[in-house]
């Protein structure tokens, strides 16, 4: 079988190397405070990892993180929610050593502190992180996800994170030396009901941590494909990967097709073999249909299988949109990390699925096969599961 000049499945199963992982110290930062290269401190009696920014002067002078005005703001919140800050959490920052005229931490800092954290975070396996501010978000979340926009408070605070490689809750917040600053009743009423949300989880979000790429069955034979279409239940996502944005270009084709039902989950490549199968299946009333930004694959379906998809029972995208209507978090894959704690499994392939520019036609032929097929069913299965979960909130 052709592997190709990368593999999908392997950057899911070894963890990601951190950036900026050179040594601690390099940023220069130990040598202007008093109390350089700060360790974590508290009991850690509920095994909650709490996550600041920085030191401030106080923490600095006296070598302990949150002992300062935001430090006491945010112990007499996490008390209302039943929390002892000292004795059940353990306390740390992006940043161990304090800024320089406490100034924001910059993200080469932030890099060469962030495999001192992640040593912290592995040492200590905590089963909830909680951090405040962006300078936290980043430190960790710039690690275990990089879509190359920046961390900013308001887009991941409200989300508990059930991230799979760490098996731990995350979650993200307003730092609490923001409430001091704003004073606004309504950004403190949001903050007290996510710190609530946040603390109440008492176990890791899994026994057994799930690998989503293990499920998905690669077919390649068209009587196959025939066979796992008549077997499908009666609520399935499906999901198209093209070699362009619309089906009206010229050249314009379908190179794959997934379909899961929860239970199974296939992909296979396309060809006019398949197709009637296809068109039985998604004429067919009985089924619901589930997909992500469905009008892509209505689309495509009109064009190519001359008629339009029956009995669309979801659609992710809009009902993320429903959910929280802040900006960039609808999409599938970042709704597949907060919600379902999936780490990034298109970074190897999402080049290739753009096009040039003044081109219509993306690279997808240069994708191996097998790597194109899995990176396919992980999108119907991650829409399957998606759409379970938003239908449990809705």
């Amino acid at each position: 079988m052709n592997q190709g000049f990368f593999t999908l499945t392997e950057p899911n199963k070894s963890k990601p190397k951190l950036r900026h992982s050179t040594y601690c110290g390099a940023c220069g930062l130990h040598k202007y405070c008093q109390s350089p290269k700060m360790a974590y401190k508290g009991g850690g009696r509920k095994k909650i990892l709490v996550i600041g920014e920085a030191p401030g002067a106080e923490e600095d002078k006296r070598n302990e993180q949150f002992v300062g005005k935001a430090g006491q703001r945010l112990k007499y919140e996490l008390k209302k929610c039943g929390i002892s800050l000292h004795a059940d959490c353990w306390k740390t920052n992006a940043i161990r050593c304090h800024p320089i005229g406490n100034a924001t931490p910059d993200s080469k800092q932030i890099g060469y502190c962030r495999p001192a954290l992640f040593a912290e975070i592995k040492k200590l396996n905590p089963h909830s992180i909680l951090l405040f501010g962006g300078v936290a978000a980043d430190a960790v979340l710039g690690h275990l996800w990089n879509d190359g926009n920046s961390f900013t408070v308001a887009k991941w605070t409200d989300w508990l994170i059930p991230h799979q490689e760490l098996n731990c809750w995350i979650s993200v917040h307003y730092h609490p030396s923001y409430l001091e600053r704003v004073h606004d009743d309504l950004t403190d009423l949001l903050f007290r009901k996510h710190l609530k949300k946040a603390v109440r989880k008492k176990k890791r979000p899994w026994k057994t941590v799930p690998n989503y790429q293990d499920e998905i069955e690669l077919i390649y034979k068209p009587s196959d494909v025939f066979l796992a279409l008549a077997d499908m239940n009666k609520v399935c996502a499906f999901d198209y990967e093209t070699n362009c944005l619309k089906p009206e270009y010229e050249g314009a084709e379908i190179v794959s097709c997934a379909f899961s039902d929860g239970k199974r989950t296939f992909a296979f490549p396309w060809s006019s073999d398949v197709a009637e199968g296809v068109s039985v299946t998604l004429k067919s009333i009985s089924t619901k249909k589930i997909a992500s930004n469905l009008k892509f694959e209505e689309r495509w379906t009109r064009h190519f299988l001359k008629h339009r998809v029956h009995n669309w029972d979801w659609d992710t995208m809009l009902a993320a949109h429903v959910l929280n209507n802040a900006t960039g978090i609808t999409g599938l894959k970042f709704q597949s990390f907060v919600q379902l704690g999936q780490s990034q499994y298109d970074k190897h392939i999402e080049p290739y699925l753009k096009s040039s520019k003044g081109q219509h036609i993306n690279r997808i032929r240069e994708i191996p096969l097998k790597d194109l097929l899995v990176y396919n069913g992980l999108d119907s299965l991650l829409e399957f599961k998606l759409a379970t979960l938003q239908k449990r909130r809705f």
